[in-house]
């Protein structure tokens, strides 16, 4: 991911999505599609999962790649928003679950203070 033009804040958020993300999720390949989602997100504003090309790049079946996207979907980590005009479902990662995995963090942090 290329983060050089990604502000310091908006490079935090998107770390605290990931680290979110390792906590949250089960499947291996799960942890894999989050940061292309991020970075197709910082690319251009939403992201693009084939699940032909991602497995054939990740090496497992095109059914594997439809349930860690189905996993993330139902997690809360991504949603569709909408069908291009390829019929391929487009998706945004939803990056409240980084603040709320950084409210997290700072209420453990102030209990752990105490």
């Amino acid at each position: 991911m290329n983060t050089a033009s990604l502000p310091e804040a908006e490079l935090q958020r998107s770390h605290d999505f990931v680290m979110a993300s390792l906590f949250a999720l089960r499947g291996t390949h799960d942890h894999k599609l989050i940061p292309i989602v991020l970075e197709q997100y910082a690319a251009g504003g939403e992201a693009v999962l084939p699940s032909h090309s991602l497995a054939a790049r990740f090496g497992t079946s095109r059914r594997t790649i439809c349930a860690a996207r189905r996993r993330l979907v139902d997690a809360g980590f991504i949603r569709r928003v909408r069908v291009n005009d390829m019929r391929q479902n487009v998706y945004v990662p939803c990056l409240e679950r980084a603040d709320e995995y950084r409210a997290h963090l700072s209420a453990v942090e102030q209990r752990d203070a105490a």
